[in-house]
Parts: C-alpha cells; sequence; structure tokens
C-alpha cells in the first residue's frame, strides 16, 4: 500500500484530474447547447430539466462548476507564487 496523500497533496501536482474535470463540463455545455441549436419545435427543452423537474439546466450547472474549478486553479496558482492577495 503506498503513501496516504490527502486533498491538498493532489491538488498541489500535476496528477490531479482538474483538467479532465474542466473538459467534462465544457462539453456537458456545448451538448446542452445543441439542444437549443438543433430544436426546431421552438419549445425549450435541456435533457436536465426532465430529470429535475424543470429546476436545472446542464448548461447552468456544468457553467458553474467550470467557473468554480477554474477560480480554485487560480487561488492555488496565487498561493503557489508566493503573492499576496493585495499585489
Amino acid at each position: 500500500m503506498g503513501p496516504t496523500r490527502n486533498f491538498g497533496d493532489c491538488s498541489a501536482k500535476r496528477y490531479n484530474n482538474y483538467d479532465f474535470v474542466r473538459f467534462v463540463l465544457a462539453s456537458s455545455v456545448v451538448f446542452a447547447h445543441g439542444f437549443h441549436a438543433l430544436n426546431r419545435s421552438g419549445a425549450f427543452y435541456e435533457p436536465m430539466l426532465g430529470v429535475t423537474r424543470d429546476q436545472l439546466q446542464l448548461g447552468h450547472l456544468a457553467v458553474h462548476g467550470f467557473f468554480v474549478i477554474s477560480g480554485w486553479l487560480v487561488i492555488q496558482s496565487r498561493e503557489r507564487s508566493g503573492r499576496s492577495a493585495a499585489e
């Protein structure tokens, strides 16, 4: 059994999966927009709306997730650079 890693160790190294998760979220946005682009009936439909009883759209969820992860990566980069937030 290998050494135990915590979340901080994984997020600080290059072997994390943030790029893959961001790719999946960006692909979800493209997938959701495809329904709007190909829709000829004029009725608004997205797959996640049926699952959540018209409460949540896949595109919105993916965009929010993408920005949260991107913000986390920016903060991590800023902390590694050693600069303070006031600079």
